[in-house]
C-alpha cells in the first residue's frame, strides 16, 4: 500500500478562463433571426394600422355626427366598404339591422330597430338614451366586425 509520505504530488495547472465573446458564428446567426423576427412583426402591425385606417376614420367620423341618419349613413359607408355595395346596399329596415348584428357576435341593432326606425320614417322624437345607445353600439360594432 502507498502511504500519504510516499506521494509526491505537484502543483495542479488550470487551463486559463475562456473568454466570453460575442464574435461568434452562433451570436451573429441569433441577431439576425432576432432581426427577421422583429421586421416580420413590425410588418404586419404596420399592415393591420393600414388596413384599418377606415375603422379609425368612421369612428372620429361619428363622434362629429349628431343625428340618426348620419350614424346609420356612416355605419352604411363602412359596411359597403367592408362587404362591397352588391350585398350591403339594398338592405333596409329589418333586413339592415339584422345584416349588421349578424357580423357581430351580440346584438347591437335588433333591440333598437324599433325607435330608431319610428325616428327615421315617422319622424318621432328619440331619446337621448336611445341616440347615444346606437351611437356607443355603433361605434362597437365599427371597432368589432368580421
Amino acid at each position: 500500500m502507498f502511504l500519504q509520505s510516499d506521494i509526491n504530488l505537484q502543483n495542479i495547472y488550470e487551463p486559463e478562463a475562456v473568454q466570453f465573446s460575442f464574435d461568434t458564428i452562433g451570436w451573429k446567426i441569433m441577431a439576425v433571426i432576432l432581426l427577421l423576427i422583429v421586421l416580420t412583426i413590425t410588418f404586419f402591425v404596420i399592415k393591420k394600422y393600414i388596413k384599418n385606417k377606415y375603422r379609425r376614420e368612421a369612428i372620429s367620423r361619428l363622434t362629429q355626427t349628431q343625428s340618426i341618419q348620419d350614424i346609420l349613413v356612416i355605419v352604411k359607408q363602412v359596411c359597403m366598404q367592408t362587404y362591397g355595395r352588391q350585398t350591403t346596399a339594398d338592405l333596409h329596415g329589418n333586413q339592415w339591422f339584422s345584416f349588421l348584428d349578424s357580423k357581430v357576435k351580440s346584438s347591437l341593432f335588433i333591440p333598437l330597430e324599433k325607435e330608431v326606425l319610428n325616428a327615421l320614417y315617422q319622424q318621432k322624437e328619440i331619446s337621448l338614451e336611445v341616440k347615444n345607445q346606437l351611437l356607443s353600439n355603433s361605434k362597437k360594432w365599427i371597432k368589432t366586425h368580421a
